[in-house]
């Protein structure tokens, strides 16, 4: 299970989960264009895997909760969610 509950509206930041083995629903290409985007939770999909659907996702992709990173972990007060996606995207 995941250390975080996940909620509608929650900013989160997506995380490659391409070369994991044990990563939930499964990764496909076309999810890379997320990785690095910061983006907001729209539910939790599936309680037993911890699979989350994002809002700005319109292909209706299963997100394992394990690869996203909620916004609040970086310090923001300073910034837009712009710059925090640019900023995570240096490291993408």
């Amino acid at each position: 299970m995941i250390e975080r509950i996940y909620r509608p509206g929650d900013k989160v930041i997506v995380l490659s989960g391409r070369d994991m083995e044990d990563y939930g629903p499964g990764w496909v290409s076309d999810m890379d264009e997320f990785v690095g985007k910061v983006m907001t939770v729209r539910r939790l999909c599936d309680t037993d895997h911890d699979w989350v659907k994002l809002e700005e996702d319109d292909y209706g992709w299963s997100f394992d909760a394990k690869y996203l990173d909620p916004v609040e972990d970086y310090n923001t007060d300073n910034c837009n969610l712009e710059q925090i996606d640019d900023f995570v995207n240096e490291f993408a």
